[in-house]
């Protein structure tokens, strides 16, 4: 199987958790990557009066000068995480996975307040690059499908180990890397209306350039989204040129957002949409909407890793959060349905990753995009 390289998704403040970002358009659809650059030298600018030296310090007991938790085993990363007795949170991933997942954890460990910053995967990058360089005050922890942030600074992640992480031991080395890791899988699915659509629904992606289905829906649009590029690249390799210029001459409509794409959805003004991530539309699925999430062959995906920051200013509770989401208890809490975990096959409505998953490539849809959005009529 591949090893997934991708980009993927305002949390309401309750107990032990402090929204700081407003409502943004769902991961997969928001994702843009702004001039890293450029935004540094906003934020450095906007913080010249902070120290640098201040904010960089790791200070707490039981770390080193890379910001890692030097615990050697569970129980001191837990005490040492209820001294520091914060963590600061920022997650790509959308609000009914945050909330239960930061309420259990809060629930098992009272005595640390989790901070959380919501933002889409490609704003997220940009705002930890920039505070970064700016030397500002940032994440402890990262959650994210944009594993080219891991990938390509990974002098600001912490090398990750059993001994502050023993859960790691759990994890396929497969989903490891040294500085994150992944927690779960995200296939991408075709949602339908089974009203509007009157008939069987799509199940394999060549279906979507087939005289039965064609132009008929809705298809995301790959601008604005590494992960959608990434998604046609591979499509491309698996059925050729040929199929995204089926899919870019025949009637379909590109959508930008997911939110607005499952909206009209629901409201039956397009029978069907994809490729799209199962959370995009579950809000609307618990609340009655005639939508279906159909699978498809063969199963294209993405990851969602975790990372914690070599200037973590509480690096062992960031620590003992990553071994949270490892655990049995901590994934039944995050998954929700929504997501495969990438370790355990006995989680209420949360299945196992599918060992045939093809695993997308952002470097490679980014590598080609012209090529793609040329073949899909976008350019």
């Amino acid at each position: 199987m591949k090893r997934l390289l991708a980009s993927s998704t305002g949390i309401p403040a309750t107990a032990g958790l402090k929204s700081q970002q407003s409502h943004i358009p769902d991961t997969a659809s928001a994702s843009r990557r702004l001039a890293p650059l450029a935004a540094a030298a906003l934020v450095a600018t906007l913080l010249s009066a902070c120290s640098t030296s201040d904010l960089n310090s790791v200070g707490s007991p039981g770390t080193n000068a890379g910001g890692q938790c030097t615990a050697t085993d569970l129980a001191g990363v837990e005490e040492i995480a209820k001294k520091e007795g914060s963590l600061i949170l920022y997650t790509a991933t959308h609000d009914g996975i945050n909330k239960p997942e930061v309420a259990a954890f809060s629930e098992k460990y009272p005595g640390i307040n989790v901070q959380v910053t919501r933002l889409a995967g490609g704003d997220l990058a940009a705002r930890f690059a920039s505070e970064r360089t700016a030397g500002a005050k940032s994440a402890d922890i990262i959650k994210s499908s944009d594993n080219l942030m891991f990938e390509e600074n990974s002098e600001w992640f912490s090398p990750v180990n059993t001994s502050a992480v023993p859960n790691l031991t759990d994890l396929d080395d497969k989903w490891r890397e040294p500085g994150y890791f992944s927690t779960f899988a995200g296939p991408f699915v075709v949602t339908s209306n089974s009203e509007a659509l009157g008939g069987p629904a799509p199940t394999s992606w060549k279906d979507l350039a087939s005289t039965e289905f064609a132009g008929k829906g809705g298809l995301a649009d790959p601008r604005p989204s590494p992960a959608f590029l990434a998604t046609y690249e591979e499509l491309r390799e698996l059925y050729g040129d040929d199929y995204l210029k089926t899919l870019g001459s025949t009637g379909y409509n590109f959508w930008e957002s997911s939110s607005s794409a499952v909206q009209d959805l629901a409201a039956g003004v397009t029978p069907f949409i994809g490729p799209n991530q199962e959370s995009h539309s579950s809000t609307l699925r618990k609340q009655g909407a005639p939508l279906q999430v159909n699978a498809m062959s063969p199963s294209l995906g993405i990851l969602h890793s975790v990372a914690v920051s070599s200037t973590a200013q509480h690096p062992c509770a960031a620590a003992l959060y990553a071994n949270y989401l490892l655990s049995h208890e901590g994934q039944t809490a995050s998954c929700q349905g929504e997501y495969q975990s990438l370790i355990y096959g006995d989680i209420p409505n949360c299945r196992q990753v599918d060992p045939e998953m093809i695993v997308i490539d952002i470097a490679k849809g980014q590598k080609n995009k012209d090529q793609i959005l040329s073949l899909l009529a976008l350019k």
